[in-house]
């Protein structure tokens, strides 16, 4: 069954406290530059400023911890539970039998008559989940077919017997079969009565054999493309909290609600000969049994890791390399198994693999064990922990070598969560955000060291550096600044379900958490930071870390107290947006001169600067000042509202300004280059673009411009981004007011991220044939953190056609988003939107009109129009269904002026074709002969759509019949009326699937090619008459689901070709994005 987890994000703080004083005077102007493994440029603090008294964030020196304290022994791993698994893996029929035993330790606290398993295996997904389920899917761009619709559960428990419960002194209780029961929200809780309580010490023997299931979908267990692969699939014991008792974790699908005890684990595993094995622990060389043809067996034991998972296939090929971890300890072994033909891929993931091991090792403590394993698999994910292992998804191996920094970030991350789940444990379903947090800040910490911040995480090559990037800094935050904008944020400190969707859990535990850590590593220095984890990962070995483990030890490690700072950022808003108000450049000798002159470069300057803190944490922060000539910021003061305090040379002061206001008034050797406020962007900040003083755009040119151009992940967050170039427009979505088809032309447009895009254009639009200048724009959250408020005009100057000469068309809108998409070219899913209108007549001269219809020259109209939509996934529907209603009234302009009422709606649903083959099931060899042909019809689709609109004055020609998305047999110009209605029906049939055919170094490639088979059916009136006899046309239509960077985005290729039937009316054939509805 599927599952899910992934990678991206946050940032880091600033340091307080433990610098020694240093003064301003002469201004030091270093060019340390931006590399952190560089001193870090002086800061001035509040309380080492003579006559200041802000003193609530200064922290003492961190207090040596003695050995025997660090190294605590409470959960030495001879009371750790110990398996020996016996697990026979045989793909052929798609099942894996074991034989597990296991001895379980009571850890302290209360007696118990009751074990607790996790039993992730039996997870179904329920039926009224399933909807739910494949929306989350869809955000990781997978199609829910291939991980969806296993009805029963995958884990079979065929016997469970107590063997013994030793007691000490030593004294054994046997008995056999034990009352067992399957509870928890979710039915994964494998609860057993015991015979008697069990104390604390005591130890209990049992046994289980069970048969595993191999679903041939794609997730957590189960087997694609000869890939097997287990993972969270072995029933373990809960964790055991010494007063709360028992914490089993329900199986929540879409993320990873695990808490693990550590175990000390021998397994012996048969597999067929000729598959290799990638597995958590050390594995023996295999050995072949003579009584056993075509069968090898292999052992492996693991010491203390969280869980045992594994991946086998006879695809695999094995790399292997070392990494050092230093501590006179022997380098690790680092294995992958890697499919074939990606093993230049693979090869970089080991290199970074290496790196991450090698550093983490040398910041945190040596990584624990002997070997580390990669493995390819195929469960949706980019990529996912396990004991000793990780497994990467096939996707990431087909990501063209352009992307390599998000996969090197993605191996970084995941491998440092052998520390941060693995060697040190946590609760994945109550505190998501610590294992997380830790892993996103130190990752990109790492990477911080390698590359610097200003970092793209695509490796565009010679000629292609005009092609859009991702800062790693958009990346990084993308995910909490889109929630935060939205209305989303909230405090850190909650369980999975609390989250209650991937987005919160993205944007707040790894996001926002992550930048938290960040906000300690820079308070304490980021050698005090690394020791603090060190001190953590010695004495939480082999244990769980809890949040408030962490507040504990950082009061221990400081000698201070963190509560209020964990009110504020964890259990609070958590959120401060500090802004530069103003900034007066003054020549401190000679009359004022010019700003930006070269006179002031050369000059000693006064710079008066006004800063302003919103939000509703109350945080200090730096002041960061950039003198001509300088990468970074050398000069660096600290910032509060309440502060007033000056120099000792008196060359820097500052005092409050009104409320949530402070000024600094510095004395400089020239006029700055920049002054930034939180220059490193520590704050959770959403407005970074006022965080500067200069506000210079970010200009490019491009050889293509497309949507691409305009995202909050190719542009950067803390600036105007500004671009120009030819521009390619395709249409993917239609509007209520009129529908923007596709453009090829010139553009030159502006982005602020999760504020404003914009832009002018000149293009050739295909559906009019005719040639316009425009202007669009976009302002999100406003006047309402859930509505996005646009506009859009365009003006014909040239037309290809028949029509009207020179019309102009302008909307202003305003959209309620009610459901947002996770895709990067569609509307919402449910929104709510009123618009004003004005448009001329852009539709060419109707080949058919009813008697006393008009052709209208012009529309001023205000309307609603409301969308649900739960078509799924959003590029190519397998299920689901829409719903769009609109109405408008105004003025229209026939060959006098009216009043106008417009009216439409259309329906649409998707399903998948039933599997007949249990309709025979009384007729077994017949069932048998039919059951591959039933299948294949119940991997296709039928969908269907009915539309319709009405208008007021019924003699206007208001509605085209025809068009790629409504009648298919008609151009626009075929029918138009006061009413129309269309009928489509249109059965989608793939014919070729799960493809991995790619394009210019996987940049694009082809997934799924299916033909459509359609009927069409409609009619157009005006003035009471009907244009002609109802219409009919048959079609045939070709769909490519293409995918860009792997699994980046998706969409669905539309070519059609239709015929009206019994009419003298030529083939149509359409080009368009996404499936007609």
């Amino acid at each position: 069954m599927y599952s899910a987890e992934e990678e991206f994000r946050p940032l880091s703080w600033l340091v307080l406290g433990m610098l020694p004083l240093l003064t301003l005077a002469p201004l030091q102007t270093g060019n340390p530059g931006e590399n952190p493994s560089q001193p870090a440029p002086p800061i001035l603090f509040p309380n080492q400023i003579p006559g200041t008294q802000k003193t609530p964030q200064t922290l003492g020196k961190p207090k040596a911890i003695a050995p025997d304290q660090a190294h605590s022994s409470t959960s030495p791993t001879a009371s750790l539970p110990k398996f020996d698994l016996d697990i026979h893996i045989d793909p052929a029929s798609g099942s894996v039998k074991v034989l597990e035993k296991v001895a379980w330790i009571h850890p302290g606290g209360a007696p118990v008559n009751q074990l607790i398993f996790n039993a992730h295996a039996n997870f179904v997904l329920p039926e009224k989940q399933v909807g739910a389920m494949a929306k989350t899917l869809e955000i990781l761009r997978m199609n829910p077919a291939d991980a969806l619709g296993v009805k029963t559960s995958a884990l079979s428990l065929h016997s469970l017997r107590l063997m013994e419960i030793q007691k000490a002194p030593q004294e054994a209780n046997k008995f056999t079969d034990l009352p067992h029961h399957f509870a928890g929200s979710t039915t994964t809780d494998l609860v057993i009565d015991l015979p008697h309580p069990v104390a604390p010490g005591e130890t209990v023997n049992l046994e289980l054999e069970f048969t595993l299931c191999l679903d041939a979908k794609q997730g957590r267990w189960g087997q694609w493309k000869e890939v097997v692969y287990l993972m969270q699939w072995l029933p373990v014991p809960a964790y055991f909290h010494a007063v709360h008792g028992w914490q089993p974790t329900p199986f929540l699908p879409w993320h990873q609600p695990f808490c693990n005890e550590s175990g000390i684990y021998n397994a012996s595993i048969t597999l067929p000969e000729g598959w290799e094995l990638a597995c958590t622990g050390t594995q023996s060389d295999a050995a072949i049994n003579p009584a056993h043809p075509g069968w090898k067996q292999i052992q492996v034991r693991a010491n203390g890791p969280r869980d045992f998972s594994l991946a086998t296939s006879p695809r695999f090929r094995i790399l292997e390399t070392t990494a050092e971890r230093g501590e006179n300890l022997p380098p690790v072994k680092v294995r992958l198994a890697v499919l074939p033909g990606h093993e230049p891929m693979g090869r970089r993931m080991l290199e970074h693999a290496v790196t991450a091991i090698s550093s983490y090792s040398r910041w945190i403590g040596a990584y624990p064990w002997d070997e580390f394993t990669l493995a390819e698999s195929y469960f949706g994910w980019n990529g996912n922990e396990a004991g000793s292992m990780v497994f990467i998804d096939q996707r990431v191996f087909t990501l063209p070598e352009l992307a390599g920094g998000f996969v090197e970030y993605l191996i970084l991350h995941e491998t440092c969560h052998q520390w941060w789940y693995n060697a040190v444990g946590t609760d994945g379903f109550r505190e998501p955000f610590v294992d997380e947090g830790l892993a996103t800040a130190l990752s990109h910490r790492l990477l911080d060291s390698i590359h610097g911040r200003e970092h793209g995480m695509l490796q565009l090559p010679t000629g292609l550096g005009w092609m859009p990037n991702i800062p790693r800094a958009s990346y990084r935050a993308k995910g909490w600044h889109t929630l935060a904008k939205s209305g989303g944020d909230g405090p850190v400190q909650q369980s999975m379900e609390q989250y209650g969707n991937l987005a919160k859990l993205f944007g707040l535990a790894y996001d926002k958490s992550s930048k938290i850590f960040d906000m300690i590593a820079d308070r304490l220095g980021e050698q005090a930071f690394f020791e603090f984890l060190r001190v953590v990962q010695r004495k939480y070995r082999y244990r769980i870390l809890h949040m408030s483990d962490i507040e504990s030890e950082l009061n221990d490690f400081t000698g201070q107290d963190w509560t209020p700072f964990f009110d504020r950022w964890l259990r609070g808003p958590g959120q401060c947006n500090w802004a530069i108000e103003s900034v007066e450049i003054i020549p401190t000798h000679g009359p004022r001169k010019l700003l930006g002159s070269k006179a002031l470069k050369d000059q000693p300057v006064r710079a008066v600067v006004k800063l302003l803190r919103t939000g509703p944490t109350v945080e200090d922060t730096t002041l960061g000042v950039r003198l001509s000539g300088q990468e970074g910021y050398s000069l660096r003061l600290p910032v509060a509202t309440d502060m007033d305090w000056e120099s000792p040379d008196g060359q820097a002061h500052a005092h409050p300004a009104g409320k949530d206001r402070v000024e600094l008034v510095l004395e400089l050797p020239s006029e700055p280059e920049q002054i930034s406020v939180d220059p490193d962007q520590i704050i959770p900040d959403t407005n970074l673009h006022d965080n500067h003083w200069r506000k210079v755009p970010k200009t490019r040119a491009t050889w293509l411009y497309t949507g691409l151009d305009e995202s909050d992940l190719t542009t950067d967050n803390d600036q105007l981004n500004v671009t120009a170039g030819p521009w390619l427009y395709g249409s993917s979505y239609s509007n209520a007011w009129y529908t923007r088809t596709t453009m090829l032309g010139a553009r030159a447009g502006a982005y602020r991220t999760q504020e404003f895009s914009g832009g002018i254009y000149a293009a050739y639009r295909t559906d009019f044939r005719d040639v316009v200048i425009g202007a669009d724009g976009l302002v999100e959250h406003w006047p309402d953190p859930s509505v996005q408020s646009g506009f859009n005009v365009e003006q014909r100057v040239y037309e290809f056609q028949n029509g009207q000469s020179n019309p102009l068309r302008a909307s202003l809108f305003a959209r309620k988003v009610l459901f947002p998409n996770s895709s990067m070219y569609l509307l919402p899913f449910d929104f709510l939107e009123g618009y004003t209108t004005y448009t001329g007549n852009f539709l060419p001269y109707a080949r058919e009109i009813q008697a006393g219809a008009q052709r209208f020259n012009e529309n001023t109209v205000m309307g609603l129009h409301y969308r649900i939509n739960r078509l799924t996934p959003y590029w190519d529907p397998q299920m689901g269904w829409q719903f769009d209603v609109a109405a408008e009234g105004g003025q229209t302009q026939l060959e006098t002026s009216s009043g106008l009422a417009k009216i439409w709606s259309q329906v649409a649903a998707v399903t998948e074709l039933p599997d007949l083959t249990p309709l025979f099931a009384l007729t077994p060899r017949l069932q048998d002969a039919l059951s591959p042909w039933f299948g294949r019809m119940a991997r296709t689709r039928l969908a269907l759509r009915a539309y319709g609109g009405t208008s007021a004055p019924s003699r206007g020609l208001f509605f085209p019949l025809g068009g790629s998305e409504a009648f298919r047999g008609y151009s626009l110009a075929q029918r138009q009326g006061s009413t129309v209605w269309v009928g489509s029906a249109e059965w989608r049939v793939p014919v070729i699937e799960h493809m991995e055919t790619d394009f210019c170094d996987h940049i694009a490639g082809l997934r799924t090619v299916q033909c459509a088979f359609f009927y069409d059916v409609g009619d157009a009136y005006a003035a009471g008459h009907s244009a002609g006899p109802v219409a009919h046309a048959l079609g045939f239509g070709l769909r490519l689901d293409a995918v860009l960077l792997s699994f980046v985005e998706r969409a669905t290729i539309r070519l059609d070709y239709a015929q009206t039937i019994g009419q003298d009316v030529g083939p149509q054939f359409w080009f368009g994005i996404t499936q007609p509805f």
